[in-house]
């Protein structure tokens, strides 16, 4: 089995490299982001789930939000059952 391409390798590195900036501006995030009891719901990227957004869920948690994912798995676009299903969350 050969392994991933040169592309998918630097995708995977620059997420790292996204989740390590995003840890390190949390402080200063944290000081413009409006606190209180508001509720939010987060959505992926295309492409993307849940757990991208967990950081970010975390950091609104903590100024008092109510977050709430998507559930919805992988957000592949506005397909029917996605559509759906944001209306039903």
């Amino acid at each position: 089995m050969p392994g991933p391409s040169i592309l998918r390798l630097a995708t995977e590195v620059a997420a790292v490299g996204e989740l390590g900036a995003f840890t390190m501006s949390a402080p200063l995030v944290k000081r413009w982001l409006p606190r209180g009891d508001r509720p939010v719901f987060v959505m992926p990227g295309f492409l993307a789930g849940d757990g991208s957004t967990r950081p970010l869920r975390r950091t609104l948690d903590r100024l008092g939000h109510t977050t709430y994912g998507w559930d919805l798995g992988r957000n592949l676009g506005p397909t029917p059952e996605i559509l759906d299903g944001i209306v039903d969350r």
